[in-house]
C-alpha cells in the first residue's frame, strides 16, 4: 500500500516538471496548473474522459492539496479525498489505457483513504480487539498497518532529531 502512495507522490513530482513545459492537449498553461484548476480539469474530463495527461494533472493536483491539508484538518482532507474518489467513480473512459489509469488511481486513493482512517484509530484499541476476540485476518492486517504508521512517524521524528543534533558545534551521538 505504501508503494502505491510512493508511486503517486513520485508521479506528482515528475508531472510538476512536465506541466511547466507541456500543458495538456487543448489547454493553456494556466488551466494545466493542478493546484488552481483541479476541479476545472475534473469537470472537463467528463467531456474528454480519455485524456490521460489531464486526468493525471487533475488527480495529482488535488492529491497534493489533500496531502498538505491532512496535517491541519484530517477530517477536511478525508472529505476532499472522498469527493475525489466519487469524481473518479463518475468518469467513464472508453479507451483501455484511460480505464486502466482510472482503476489504478481509484485503488491507490482508496488505499490512501484507508491509511488516513486507520491513522485516527488508537493502537491500543486495535490491541484490545486482538486480545478480546479470536484474531481474524482483517483485524490483524489493520493492526499491522497501524503499527507501520506508528513506526514511520517515529522514524521520521528521530531522523529530524538526528539532523538537528548534527549541526556544526554539536556532538553526535549525544
Amino acid at each position: 500500500m505504501s508503494r502505491a502512495i510512493l508511486v503517486l507522490v513520485l508521479m506528482a513530482g515528475s508531472l510538476a516538471l512536465a506541466q511547466e513545459t507541456l500543458p495538456a492537449k487543448g489547454t493553456t498553461k494556466e488551466a494545466a496548473a493542478p493546484a488552481a484548476a483541479a476541479g476545472d480539469l475534473l469537470a472537463r474530463l467528463k467531456e474528454r474522459p480519455n485524456d490521460l495527461q489531464a486526468l493525471q494533472l487533475a488527480v495529482i493536483g488535488e492529491f497534493r492539496e489533500i496531502y498538505a491539508q491532512r496535517a491541519k484538518d484530517a477530517d477536511g482532507a478525508l472529505k476532499r479525498l472522498d469527493e475525489l474518489l466519487s469524481a473518479l467513480e463518475r468518469l467513464e473512459p472508453t479507451e483501455d489505457a484511460a480505464k486502466e489509469l482510472v482503476a489504478q488511481l481509484r485503488t491507490t486513493l482508496a488505499a490512501y483513504r484507508e491509511q488516513m482512517v486507520l491513522a485516527k484509530v488508537a493502537l491500543a484499541d486495535l490491541e484490545k480487539q486482538l486480545l478480546e476476540a479470536a484474531p481474524d485476518a482483517a483485524t490483524l492486517g489493520r493492526y499491522h498497518q497501524r503499527l507501520m504508521i506508528e513506526l514511520q512517524s517515529l522514524m521520521t521524528s528521530r531522523k529530524r532529531l538526528r539532523n538537528r543534533s548534527m549541526r556544526p558545534g554539536r556532538c553526535w551521538p549525544p
